[in-house]
């Protein structure tokens, strides 16, 4: 007799061992499945389509019998007693629910030699997968400055992740209509179909998601207000119709038996929605809807920022044109138009604050929860490892694979979560995190870095110390990936009553035209160096190779000071970037 334990996350592996199984093993398979009432409601009915034995649901007093595959109810606890199974109601416990220890105790007890264990959980694969996942997310979220290429990078992303067959992003917009913005996989027919969909209108969970509407103790919904559904077939014809509510049923009738719906929200508001699909069953188990809704909170994230940056680049146009019609006829209007220069730059330093907000606290997130979390993984696998060597355990060898693994994710967390939050992180402030920035640069793209500084420079406002972190990272991170340098030098001094920052590397030099061709990255970096009133230049060194100077007067750093302190005073708590 075989017991078998599947976590949300092994369902896929229980399907390749019955997929792979012979129809006669002469032995009796009892699978605790995974606790998702949801993946639960037809896993009977899935598994028997894949496999030659019969697949049944487990009754109390049935006998066990070869080659059938038995699968345990909710809510229950098993035991097996001569062949028999009996089923106990779950103890009235605060504890998790673990019936698959009852289980495999008792088939120990019951067969003895003749009883095989087994759990079926996540694969290790799928954990780094996961973590290349977010930071992928990540790196999508940071390069766009415009809508359409954002959204599709994200939707192509999203549909590699999942695996699924069609993915797509509706986008809310001011009269309540929730069209397809970007999408893969749907037919023409399905999109020119759904993409009028308003949430005024029409009923349906694509409405229910954006507008709230979710109840998380039914099973289709999670905390996350995300709707999932890994049969709809068998949902629709199951589920009562004061549960369901009222659906248009395209998504099933369009043949896709596995749909997700994740929301797409930033400060409490609904941007939109994440729409994945597929006509396979369980092909969005709820590990992946939890890592879309992670993904989604990125997305809302750098929406909210490109239209930012779209309001500003648009008030910039708008600013200017009025100066070139106008400045020969209205000598009046300079006035006016020196209070929308001053707004344009307020929203350009808020695109700044809110973009190192979001930095901080995803780095923090990173350091402090996941982090965390891998680190306790690591040292269990330590110490399951050195029991297993003192019992000389053929095992222990797989053991100290499993946590060396664990300790590289972990160091690839706090990788990410230094490069994210450098200074906030650390109690040696500037020079602490420029010279790390060095090390970090040095052993990824192996270049020769080095950080000098003297003890004069320091910067004791942290907003005005992350953005010059911020350019220091970006002139070193440009030079050593586009610039082909084999050195790299970052200087922080204090010289004529200026702090200076430097880099300097031996790379090929800037390309022809970088004056008025330069993109995103040169155009935040002068963002930066006009939001703390520092200059910044970017030259060919005679020698060859690049160097960039920011100089930030003494004068400004005390302004910025007073500016930040005002701030602070007004509002009765620290809210910036160096929070």
């Amino acid at each position: 007799m075989v017991g078998i334990g599947v976590s949300a996350g092994g369902l896929e592996a229980l399907v390749e061992v019955l997929r792979h199984l012979p129809s006669e093993t002469g032995m009796a398979f009892v699978v605790a499945p995974p606790s998702d009432p949801q993946q639960k409601s037809n896993l009977v009915e899935s598994l028997s389509r894949l496999t030659g034995m019969p697949v049944t649901e487990a009754a109390d007093g049935l006998r066990l019998e070869p080659n059938h595959v038995y699968i345990l109810p909710s809510a229950t606890d098993v035991a097996v007693f001569h062949g028999v199974l009996k089923l106990m109601p779950r103890p009235e416990t605060h504890a998790r629910h673990q019936p698959i220890d009852a289980l495999l105790r008792s088939l120990a007890e019951d067969k003895g030699d003749r009883a095989i264990g087994g759990i079926l959980s996540e694969s290790e694969l799928a954990t780094e997968e996961a973590l290349r996942f977010a930071n992928r997310v990540l790196e999508i979220a940071n390069r766009h400055s415009e809508m359409a290429p954002l959204l599709a990078e994200f939707v192509a992303e999203i549909k590699r992740f999942c695996q699924c067959t069609a993915a797509g992003f509706r986008i809310l917009d001011d009269d309540g209509g929730i069209p397809y913005q970007a999408y893969e996989g749907f037919s023409r027919g399905f999109y020119e179909a759904e993409s009028p969909l308003s949430i005024k209108r029409d009923e349906c969970m694509c409405s229910n998601v954006i507008k709230g509407a979710t109840d998380p103790n039914l099973p289709f919904y999670t905390k996350g207000g995300s709707f999932y559904m890994n049969g709809t077939t068998h949902f629709l014809a199951t589920v009562s119709p004061e549960q369901k509510g009222r659906t248009r049923n395209r998504c099933n009738e369009e043949g896709y038996e596995s749909v997700a719906l994740v929301p797409i929200r930033v400060g409490g508001h609904t941007l939109g929605l994440i729409h994945v699909a597929d006509p396979r069953e369980n092909a969005v188990p709820v590990g992946t809807v939890e890592a879309l809704e992670r993904a989604a909170m990125q997305l809302g994230t750098a929406i909210q920022r490109v239209r930012l940056q779209t309001e500003v680049r648009q008030a910039r146009e708008e600013l200017e044109d009025r100066v070139r019609q106008r400045t020969a006829e209205l000598a009046g209007t300079v006035a006016q138009l020196e209070a929308e220069v001053r707004e344009r730059a307020r929203l350009e330093e808020e695109i700044l604050k809110v973009s190192e907000m979001e930095r901080r606290r995803i780095g923090q997130d990173l350091h402090d929860g996941l982090g965390q979390g891998i680190a306790g993984a690591a040292f269990m696998g330590q110490l399951l490892h050195q029991k297993m060597a003192e019992q000389s355990l053929p095992e222990a060898a797989e053991a100290a694979k499993i946590t060396g693994h664990l300790r590289g994710c972990l160091e690839l967390a706090r990788s990410l979560a230094r490069g994210l939050c450098p200074i906030g992180l650390g109690p040696k402030g500037l020079p602490g995190a420029l010279r790390e920035l060095a090390s970090q640069l040095e052993s990824t793209y192996g270049v020769a870095c080095a950080f000098g500084g003297d003890r004069r420079a320091s910067v004791a406002d942290n907003a005005v110390a992350t953005h010059l972190y911020r350019l220091a990272q970006e002139s070193a991170g440009n030079a050593a990936r586009h610039a082909k340098a084999s050195r790299i030098r970052i200087e922080l001094s204090e010289r004529g009553g200026c702090l200076v920052l430097s880099v300097r590397d031996n790379g090929v030099g800037l390309p022809e035209g970088y004056e008025t061709k330069g993109g995103m990255g040169l155009h935040i970096m002068r963002l930066r160096a006009r939001a703390i009133g520092a200059s910044l230049s970017v030259e060919q060194c005679p020698e060859g190779g690049t160097a960039v100077t920011v100089r930030l007067p003494k004068t400004c750093k005390s302004e910025w000071r007073r500016r930040s302190n005002a701030g602070r005073s007004s509002q009765g708590k620290d809210e910036g970037p160096g929070r």
